[in-house]
């Protein structure tokens, strides 16, 4: 039998272990976020050298955050996403804000820049997405489920948002109707990588396996108008994959997989009429964090129901705090990653960002205490627009 003695050291050891993971990335700045990075963009015109070295340390500290949050679902995992709750706080924290609002800037200024001019900002490296065919799904090993009256489950969001699709122009999802669609991308089965590289003699490489890795995304699509609304999404990044392992897809996030099913379902003119994108029942920290100090920042101090919804513009950085937090990012990078003209969405950016909650009231978030328990029924509208004259490179100088 452990004696007391031999407890209280392993609970000593184990709270020594926390408190390392959290705050090593706090103490190295040698580590920056280095997926889907916007293009090379004239920082000092948008933040100070003190946000710059902020966003550094901040990602690494989330990264670590997200990690252990992932530790602590995997052991206490509930198919009610609304149940979670988690007190891992960044409360009211000025360095978190601004390096999200740093990225949330970048972000935006690439959606006024053409494909041209995003690829020259980058080095001459284009950002676009590397598969643009919906078919390469099945290829990476994912399976497409269209949800219908069988189904034991529907949307995570039920009917919470049935005033708010009725608003937009879209009907509410019926099982036995065809639109809009419940689609779930399910990353369950073994396939090739075969969209790093052109050379066809390697698609079929049997190196290039790919292992199912769980990921799936659900998204409820209405192509006219054009709306997507992202339900449950659980990324191979978020199952703790390595991005640069030879058995991974590289179709690895929902910015890169949406996309695809979007163009499966709508079609490949359809999609350059994305208007609208919500994110439904926000389970993200980060994301439910930079909600709260944005809207405290415009000077709200709740989060309404729909009825009472707040709309901000990229006037100020409120706008961009949110843009620029992990569930805002991904529709950055979908805009950004997906210029073509062509085969994607054109030149597009976010107009305003709205935010309510679907809950049974409006929520209290006048104190950065609120930010310790983030709320799963928080959504946030994006308006698209098409950009009506991207920046382009400038001619050459003689």
């Amino acid at each position: 039998m452990l004696s007391l003695f031999g407890i209280v050291i392993s609970k000593s050891l184990m709270l020594l272990s926390v408190y390392t993971i959290l705050l090593a990335p706090l103490l190295s700045f040698t580590t920056a976020e280095v997926s889907h990075n916007a293009a090379a963009l004239p920082i000092e015109q948008l933040v100070s050298q003190a946000a710059q070295t902020a966003q550094t340390k901040v990602d690494n500290f989330t990264q670590a955050m997200t990690t252990l949050v992932h530790h602590h679902r995997s052991r206490r995992h509930n198919n009610d996403h609304h149940n979670h709750a988690f007190n891992i706080s960044s409360r009211a924290d000025p360095a978190l804000y601004a390096a999200r609002v740093l990225k949330g800037r970048q972000l935006y200024c690439t959606m006024q820049d053409s494909l041209a001019l995003t690829t020259q900002k980058n080095g001459g490296v284009s950002q676009e997405a590397l598969i643009y065919d919906p078919g390469n799904l099945y290829t990476e090993g994912f399976r497409t489920y269209v949800l219908k009256a069988d189904d034991q489950e529907g949307p995570v969001f039920g009917e919470a948002l049935d005033e708010t699709l009725n608003f937009l122009g879209s009907d509410v999802w019926e099982a036995d109707e065809a639109m809009p669609v419940l689609v779930r991308e399910a990353h369950t089965a073994k396939g090739f990588s075969q969209i790093d590289t052109l050379d066809q003699e390697l698609w079929h490489d049997s190196s290039r396996l790919v292992e199912p890795t769980g990921a799936e995304w659900e998204t409820l699509i209405n192509c006219d108008p054009g709306l997507l609304v992202a339900d449950r999404n659980v990324s191979p990044a978020s199952l703790d994959f390595n991005k640069n392992a030879d058995d991974v897809p590289r179709i690895w996030s929902w910015s890169d997989a949406v996309f695809l099913y979007y163009k499966r379902v709508c079609g490949a003119s359809a999609v350059k009429n994305l208007e609208w994108i919500i994110r439904a029942g926000i389970v993200n920290i980060d994301t439910n964090t930079m909600v709260k100090m944005a809207l405290r920042a415009s000077g709200h101090n709740t989060i309404p129901l729909w009825g009472d919804r707040v709309t901000i513009h990229p006037t100020d950085d409120p706008f961009f705090a949110i843009l620029g937090s992990k569930n805002g990012a991904g529709i950055g990078f979908l805009l950004n990653q997906h210029k073509d003209i062509v085969n994607g969405l054109g030149v597009k950016k976010v107009n305003s960002i709205t935010i309510w909650t679907y809950g049974e009231e409006a929520l209290d978030v006048s104190s950065p205490t609120t930010d310790d328990f983030p709320d799963h029924t928080l959504c946030l509208l994006f308006e698209i627009v098409p950009v009506a004259s991207p920046n382009q490179v400038p001619p050459p100088t003689v």
